[in-house]
């Protein structure tokens, strides 16, 4: 009987023997990415490498398409270290894309460390009420009492008055629709 019982075995190994690359019923030590690790990896290695600053610009975007939460550090190094005002600008509508809470930190402290180009921190405050999360309500209110300028103060304080204004239902939006 126990010879019985060691033939399959036997026949399995032989049979795995003569295809290359076969393996023994059991799964791969590593796995093989799949295709959105692919395409992580190809947007976030071509968004903080040396480059034109458009295909930059265009892989930070891409990162915020992907919808992927692993890249939202790789977003917040752009944001807090880079000093083009595009790069910072692509990662705050990056950012905005993903939606997550995590996001909307990251869009509280590159506000608040104030290392943001004019117009990235423009991007950032229009982009705000559009996140519906407290952390955004917070750093709107701090922009509105603290900002940079007149102007980030101003775009803040209006930012903050559509963030608190009840929302339009959809049917009036409809109805002022040329």
């Amino acid at each position: 009987m126990r010879p019985l019982l060691l033939a399959p075995l036997l026949l399995t190994f032989h049979a795995a023997a003569q295809v290359p690359g076969a393996t023994l019923g059991m799964p791969p030590l590593v796995a093989a990415p799949s295709d959105a690790d692919r395409a992580l990896i190809s947007a976030s290695s071509a968004a903080v490498g040396p480059g034109p600053l458009e295909i930059r610009v265009l892989s930070v975007e891409e990162l915020g398409l992907l919808g992927d939460p692993r890249a939202v550090p790789l977003l917040r190094r752009v944001l807090l270290t880079e000093t083009q005002g595009p790069l910072q600008r692509a990662a705050v509508r990056a950012l905005r894309a993903l939606g997550s809470e995590a996001c909307v930190s990251v869009l509280d402290e590159a506000l608040r460390t104030g290392r943001l180009t004019h117009e990235g921190a423009r991007e950032l405050i229009a982009s705000l009420p559009y996140l519906r999360w407290e952390v955004a309500r917070a750093a709107l209110a701090w922009a509105a009492a603290s900002g940079q300028t007149y102007e980030l103060r101003a775009a803040a304080e209006a930012a903050l008055a559509r963030f608190d204004a009840p929302p339009v239902p959809r049917e009036a939006r409809l109805e002022d629709a040329p």
